[in-house]
Protein backbone atom coordinates (compact mmCIF):
# COMPACT_ATOMS: atom_id res chain seq x y z
CA UNK A 1 0.00 0.00 0.00
CA UNK A 2 1.40 3.60 -0.63
CA UNK A 3 2.03 6.08 1.14
CA UNK A 4 -1.40 8.12 -0.56
CA UNK A 5 -3.66 5.38 0.56
CA UNK A 6 -2.17 4.82 3.97
CA UNK A 7 -2.94 8.62 4.17
CA UNK A 8 -6.73 8.80 2.82
CA UNK A 9 -7.38 5.39 5.20
CA UNK A 10 -5.66 8.04 8.62
CA UNK A 11 -7.48 10.48 7.23
CA UNK A 12 -11.21 8.71 7.28
CA UNK A 13 -10.60 6.80 10.51
CA UNK A 14 -9.54 9.98 12.19
CA UNK A 15 -13.09 11.69 10.73
CA UNK A 16 -14.99 9.01 11.66
CA UNK A 17 -13.37 8.87 15.75
CA UNK A 18 -14.24 12.75 15.40
CA UNK A 19 -17.77 12.03 14.69
CA UNK A 20 -18.04 9.46 17.20
CA UNK A 21 -16.78 11.85 20.04
CA UNK A 22 -19.10 14.26 18.55
CA UNK A 23 -21.87 12.04 18.88
CA UNK A 24 -20.79 10.31 22.36
CA UNK A 25 -20.66 14.29 23.88
CA UNK A 26 -23.64 15.32 22.92
CA UNK A 27 -25.58 11.80 24.12
CA UNK A 28 -23.73 10.35 27.18
CA UNK A 29 -20.75 13.39 28.20
CA UNK A 30 -22.16 15.03 31.54
CA UNK A 31 -22.25 18.34 31.06
CA UNK A 32 -19.93 21.07 33.49
CA UNK A 33 -21.49 24.00 32.93
CA UNK A 34 -25.35 25.30 32.96
CA UNK A 35 -24.49 27.40 29.66
CA UNK A 36 -23.61 24.41 27.77
CA UNK A 37 -25.25 24.38 24.17
CA UNK A 38 -26.36 20.62 24.69
CA UNK A 39 -28.24 21.60 27.64
CA UNK A 40 -30.03 24.18 25.34
CA UNK A 41 -30.35 21.76 22.41
CA UNK A 42 -32.51 19.00 24.90
CA UNK A 43 -34.77 21.34 27.14
CA UNK A 44 -35.91 22.90 23.63
CA UNK A 45 -36.61 19.65 22.32
CA UNK A 46 -38.10 18.73 25.84
CA UNK A 47 -40.27 21.54 25.56
CA UNK A 48 -40.80 20.76 21.79
CA UNK A 49 -42.46 17.06 22.48
CA UNK A 50 -44.29 18.24 25.68
CA UNK A 51 -45.85 20.89 23.24
CA UNK A 52 -46.69 17.70 20.69
CA UNK A 53 -48.28 15.40 23.28
CA UNK A 54 -50.51 18.57 24.34
CA UNK A 55 -51.35 19.51 20.98
CA UNK A 56 -54.20 16.46 21.09
CA UNK A 57 -56.13 17.10 24.09
CA UNK A 58 -56.43 20.58 23.46
CA UNK A 59 -57.44 20.46 19.65
CA UNK A 60 -60.15 18.25 21.36
CA UNK A 61 -60.71 20.82 24.63
CA UNK A 62 -60.93 23.86 22.56
CA UNK A 63 -63.41 21.57 19.66
CA UNK A 64 -66.44 23.25 21.60
CA UNK A 65 -67.48 26.03 23.72
CA UNK A 66 -68.49 23.40 26.24
CA UNK A 67 -66.41 20.64 25.75
CA UNK A 68 -64.90 19.49 29.10
CA UNK A 69 -62.81 17.07 30.89
CA UNK A 70 -64.94 14.74 32.81
CA UNK A 71 -63.37 15.84 35.80
CA UNK A 72 -63.84 19.52 35.02
CA UNK A 73 -68.08 19.23 35.08
CA UNK A 74 -67.44 18.32 38.65
CA UNK A 75 -64.96 20.94 39.44
CA UNK A 76 -65.03 23.65 37.11
CA UNK A 77 -68.61 24.80 36.77
CA UNK A 78 -69.09 26.43 39.79
CA UNK A 79 -65.92 28.64 39.20
CA UNK A 80 -68.59 30.20 36.76
CA UNK A 81 -69.93 32.19 40.21
CA UNK A 82 -66.40 34.21 40.04
CA UNK A 83 -67.70 36.03 36.50
CA UNK A 84 -71.97 35.75 38.11
CA UNK A 85 -72.09 35.55 41.82
CA UNK A 86 -75.95 35.03 41.60
CA UNK A 87 -75.44 31.76 39.84
CA UNK A 88 -76.19 28.58 42.01
CA UNK A 89 -78.62 30.73 44.69
CA UNK A 90 -78.19 28.52 47.79
CA UNK A 91 -77.21 25.34 45.94
CA UNK A 92 -76.13 23.37 49.10
CA UNK A 93 -73.45 20.57 46.69
CA UNK A 94 -72.20 24.10 45.15
CA UNK A 95 -71.62 25.43 48.06
CA UNK A 96 -69.47 22.42 49.51
CA UNK A 97 -67.51 21.88 46.31
CA UNK A 98 -66.66 26.02 46.78
CA UNK A 99 -65.53 24.90 50.16
CA UNK A 100 -64.34 21.29 49.06
CA UNK A 101 -61.47 23.52 46.82
CA UNK A 102 -57.95 25.01 48.12
CA UNK A 103 -57.86 28.49 48.37
CA UNK A 104 -54.77 29.02 46.04
CA UNK A 105 -57.04 26.98 43.22
CA UNK A 106 -60.03 29.15 43.92
CA UNK A 107 -58.13 32.42 44.34
CA UNK A 108 -56.11 31.49 40.89
CA UNK A 109 -59.58 31.36 38.90
CA UNK A 110 -61.15 34.46 40.70
CA UNK A 111 -58.07 36.31 39.50
CA UNK A 112 -59.21 35.50 36.09
CA UNK A 113 -62.58 36.00 36.43
CA UNK A 114 -61.75 39.70 37.67
CA UNK A 115 -59.32 40.15 34.21
CA UNK A 116 -62.27 38.93 32.35
CA UNK A 117 -60.72 35.39 31.58
CA UNK A 118 -63.99 33.06 31.76
CA UNK A 119 -63.56 29.98 34.16
CA UNK A 120 -64.18 27.42 31.52
CA UNK A 121 -61.77 28.94 29.13
CA UNK A 122 -59.17 29.35 31.77
CA UNK A 123 -59.62 25.39 32.37
CA UNK A 124 -58.54 24.90 29.23
CA UNK A 125 -55.56 26.99 28.68
CA UNK A 126 -54.00 26.17 31.99
CA UNK A 127 -52.98 22.89 30.89
CA UNK A 128 -51.09 23.62 28.95
CA UNK A 129 -48.80 26.02 31.20
CA UNK A 130 -49.21 23.26 33.51
CA UNK A 131 -47.34 20.88 31.42
CA UNK A 132 -44.47 22.93 30.38
CA UNK A 133 -43.50 23.87 34.23
CA UNK A 134 -43.62 20.01 34.55
CA UNK A 135 -41.26 19.47 31.56
CA UNK A 136 -39.23 22.30 32.99
CA UNK A 137 -38.82 21.04 36.55
CA UNK A 138 -38.33 17.62 35.46
CA UNK A 139 -35.44 18.68 33.31
CA UNK A 140 -34.13 20.49 35.85
CA UNK A 141 -34.45 17.54 38.58
CA UNK A 142 -32.95 15.13 35.97
CA UNK A 143 -30.06 17.05 35.88
CA UNK A 144 -29.84 17.25 39.29
CA UNK A 145 -29.75 13.58 39.45
CA UNK A 146 -27.34 13.20 36.45
CA UNK A 147 -25.87 16.57 34.76
CA UNK A 148 -26.77 14.09 31.42
CA UNK A 149 -29.01 16.59 28.97
CA UNK A 150 -30.05 13.62 26.82
CA UNK A 151 -30.94 11.77 30.10
CA UNK A 152 -32.83 14.49 31.22
CA UNK A 153 -34.68 14.59 27.74
CA UNK A 154 -35.74 11.21 28.59
CA UNK A 155 -37.00 11.61 31.56
CA UNK A 156 -39.14 14.78 30.75
CA UNK A 157 -40.22 12.86 27.37
CA UNK A 158 -41.32 9.42 29.81
CA UNK A 159 -43.41 11.93 31.91
CA UNK A 160 -45.04 14.20 29.67
CA UNK A 161 -46.14 10.95 27.74
CA UNK A 162 -47.92 9.57 30.98
CA UNK A 163 -49.35 12.82 32.13
CA UNK A 164 -51.11 13.88 29.43
CA UNK A 165 -52.44 10.26 28.66
CA UNK A 166 -53.55 10.54 31.87
CA UNK A 167 -57.11 12.73 33.10
CA UNK A 168 -54.99 14.19 35.69
CA UNK A 169 -53.42 17.40 33.96
CA UNK A 170 -56.14 18.06 31.40
CA UNK A 171 -58.82 18.21 33.95
CA UNK A 172 -57.61 21.77 35.55
CA UNK A 173 -58.46 20.70 38.75
CA UNK A 174 -56.56 21.04 42.40
CA UNK A 175 -54.15 17.31 41.47
CA UNK A 176 -53.50 19.05 38.16
CA UNK A 177 -51.06 21.43 39.88
CA UNK A 178 -49.39 18.14 41.77
CA UNK A 179 -46.97 17.15 39.14
CA UNK A 180 -45.09 20.20 38.94
CA UNK A 181 -45.15 21.66 42.71
CA UNK A 182 -43.81 17.98 43.53
CA UNK A 183 -40.86 18.67 40.99
CA UNK A 184 -40.38 22.01 42.43
CA UNK A 185 -39.65 20.21 46.13
CA UNK A 186 -37.86 17.49 44.92
CA UNK A 187 -35.66 20.55 42.77
CA UNK A 188 -35.25 22.40 46.32
CA UNK A 189 -34.55 18.97 48.22
CA UNK A 190 -31.90 18.79 45.41
CA UNK A 191 -30.31 22.16 45.25
CA UNK A 192 -30.62 22.66 48.91
CA UNK A 193 -32.46 25.50 48.93
CA UNK A 194 -34.68 25.98 51.83
CA UNK A 195 -36.43 29.13 50.85
CA UNK A 196 -37.51 27.22 47.63
CA UNK A 197 -38.31 24.14 49.62
CA UNK A 198 -41.13 26.15 51.97
CA UNK A 199 -42.70 28.21 49.19
CA UNK A 200 -43.12 24.64 46.98
CA UNK A 201 -44.71 23.13 50.32
CA UNK A 202 -46.87 26.22 50.97
CA UNK A 203 -48.14 26.04 46.99
CA UNK A 204 -49.09 22.24 47.53
CA UNK A 205 -50.97 23.15 50.28
CA UNK A 206 -52.60 26.08 48.36
CA UNK A 207 -53.31 24.04 45.41
CA UNK A 208 -53.84 20.09 46.72
CA UNK A 209 -53.57 19.64 50.31
CA UNK A 210 -54.07 15.67 49.81
CA UNK A 211 -50.46 15.60 48.47
CA UNK A 212 -48.49 17.51 51.38
CA UNK A 213 -47.94 14.95 53.77
CA UNK A 214 -45.84 13.21 50.92
CA UNK A 215 -43.07 16.12 51.34
CA UNK A 216 -43.67 16.67 54.80
CA UNK A 217 -43.14 12.91 55.66
CA UNK A 218 -39.88 13.21 53.03
CA UNK A 219 -38.17 16.01 55.26
CA UNK A 220 -38.96 13.96 58.47
CA UNK A 221 -37.06 11.03 56.99
CA UNK A 222 -33.88 13.58 56.74
CA UNK A 223 -33.84 14.18 60.58
CA UNK A 224 -32.57 9.80 60.05
CA UNK A 225 -29.45 8.92 58.50
CA UNK A 226 -28.09 5.67 58.20
CA UNK A 227 -24.41 5.84 59.73
CA UNK A 228 -21.77 2.95 60.49
CA UNK A 229 -24.92 0.31 59.45
CA UNK A 230 -26.95 1.87 62.66
CA UNK A 231 -30.27 4.79 62.44
CA UNK A 232 -28.77 7.71 63.99
CA UNK A 233 -30.27 11.58 63.87
CA UNK A 234 -29.10 14.16 61.85
CA UNK A 235 -27.01 16.43 63.34
CA UNK A 236 -27.31 19.39 61.51
CA UNK A 237 -29.38 22.05 62.34
CA UNK A 238 -30.61 23.27 58.98
CA UNK A 239 -32.69 19.60 58.70
CA UNK A 240 -34.37 20.56 62.37
CA UNK A 241 -35.63 24.25 61.33
CA UNK A 242 -36.50 23.02 58.04
CA UNK A 243 -38.70 20.52 59.23
CA UNK A 244 -40.16 22.65 61.87
CA UNK A 245 -40.83 25.45 59.55
CA UNK A 246 -42.68 23.51 57.07
CA UNK A 247 -44.59 21.85 59.18
CA UNK A 248 -45.86 25.21 60.71
CA UNK A 249 -46.69 26.39 57.36
CA UNK A 250 -48.47 23.74 56.69
CA UNK A 251 -50.42 23.77 59.50
CA UNK A 252 -50.90 27.50 59.09
CA UNK A 253 -52.55 27.04 55.81
CA UNK A 254 -54.39 23.40 56.29
CA UNK A 255 -55.97 24.29 59.75
CA UNK A 256 -58.50 27.38 57.90
CA UNK A 257 -58.87 24.94 55.27
CA UNK A 258 -60.42 21.89 57.64
CA UNK A 259 -62.14 24.22 59.49
CA UNK A 260 -64.27 25.48 56.60
CA UNK A 261 -65.15 21.82 55.86
CA UNK A 262 -66.56 21.36 59.21
CA UNK A 263 -69.66 23.04 58.31
CA UNK A 264 -70.77 20.43 55.98
CA UNK A 265 -70.29 17.47 58.65
CA UNK A 266 -68.13 14.67 59.37
CA UNK A 267 -66.87 12.48 56.40
CA UNK A 268 -68.38 8.94 55.34
CA UNK A 269 -67.12 6.39 58.30
CA UNK A 270 -65.73 3.41 57.05
CA UNK A 271 -68.98 1.14 58.49
CA UNK A 272 -71.50 3.58 56.57
CA UNK A 273 -68.90 3.13 53.55
CA UNK A 274 -69.40 -0.85 53.42
CA UNK A 275 -73.30 -0.17 53.08
CA UNK A 276 -73.38 2.19 50.13
CA UNK A 277 -72.79 0.79 46.69
CA UNK A 278 -70.65 3.93 45.45
CA UNK A 279 -67.65 2.09 47.28
CA UNK A 280 -68.59 -1.68 46.79
CA UNK A 281 -67.39 -3.77 43.91
CA UNK A 282 -68.74 -2.30 40.14
CA UNK A 283 -69.57 1.77 42.19
CA UNK A 284 -67.85 4.51 41.29
CA UNK A 285 -65.23 4.41 43.88
CA UNK A 286 -64.42 1.14 44.73
CA UNK A 287 -63.02 1.34 48.21
CA UNK A 288 -64.54 -2.31 50.05
CA UNK A 289 -62.87 -5.00 47.27
CA UNK A 290 -63.06 -8.32 47.74
CA UNK A 291 -60.21 -10.63 48.66
CA UNK A 292 -57.84 -10.94 51.64
CA UNK A 293 -55.20 -8.13 50.61
CA UNK A 294 -57.67 -5.89 49.04
CA UNK A 295 -60.00 -6.22 52.75
CA UNK A 296 -56.92 -5.60 54.79
CA UNK A 297 -55.41 -2.67 52.46
CA UNK A 298 -58.33 -0.80 51.95
CA UNK A 299 -61.51 -1.54 54.98
CA UNK A 300 -59.07 -2.24 58.25
CA UNK A 301 -56.61 0.46 57.01
CA UNK A 302 -60.07 2.95 57.22
CA UNK A 303 -61.11 1.49 60.45
CA UNK A 304 -57.30 2.70 62.05
CA UNK A 305 -57.90 5.98 60.95
CA UNK A 306 -61.66 5.94 61.69
CA UNK A 307 -60.90 4.79 65.48
CA UNK A 308 -58.12 7.12 65.50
Amino acid sequence: MDSASQGENATVEFSNYNSVSRLRSWLVTPVETRSDPRTFFWLCLSIAFSVLMAYGPLRQAFSGTYVLQDDSRQHIFWLERFADPDLFPHDFVVDYLQALAPSGYKALYQVGAAFGIDPLLLSKLLPMGLGLLTTLFCFAVSMRLLPVPSSAFISTMVLDQAIWAGDSIVSSTPRAFMYPLLLLFLYSLLSRSSILCLVSIAMLCLFYPPIVPIPLGVLCLKLVRWDSNRLRLSRERRDYVLCAAALAIAFAILLPYSQGLSFFGPVVSAGEGQTMPEFLDGGRIEVFREGLVSYWVTVKCQYIVDTI
